[in-house]
């Protein structure tokens, strides 16, 4: 993940030869940056579609934090999260971490733990 949406979808293509299609994710490229990659070059898109390394950059200077939460006691127990607070990752009891994806929303089991984006300007 670098600013640059150009080097990231080089990047991601040339490791999705060596790992494969559903091991490699990008963030979204910034909309008015980089004209859509051809549909057998993508591969899946992290977290949220407006959620770009300018964006992510943006709330984190605002004040934006990564909190952990159990699946038992996250905000309304994972279901009607906020704008602001986003799930990111879960990682699993096995210790498996498993991306929250534009395809893919994981819901936290008991056991698991969520990894949210929180605060920040939205």
């Amino acid at each position: 993940m670098t600013e640059s949406d150009d080097f990231n979808a080089l990047a991601a293509f040339e490791l999705r030869q060596e790992l494969g299609h559903d091991h490699v994710y990008t963030l979204p490229a910034e909309k008015d940056l980089l004209d859509a990659a051809p549909a057998h070059a993508e591969g899946g898109l992290l977290f949220a579609e407006d959620l770009t390394f300018s964006e992510l950059t943006r709330r984190f200077e605002g004040g934006a934090r990564l909190v952990e939460f159990p699946a038992d006691s996250g905000p309304d127990r994972q279901a009607g999260m906020s704008d602001h607070v986003m799930p990111l990752f879960v990682v699993t009891r096995a210790g498996e971490l498993q991306a929250v994806t534009t395809r893919h929303q994981r819901r936290a089991a008991p056991g698991d733990t969520t990894v949210c984006l929180t605060g920040g300007p939205s």
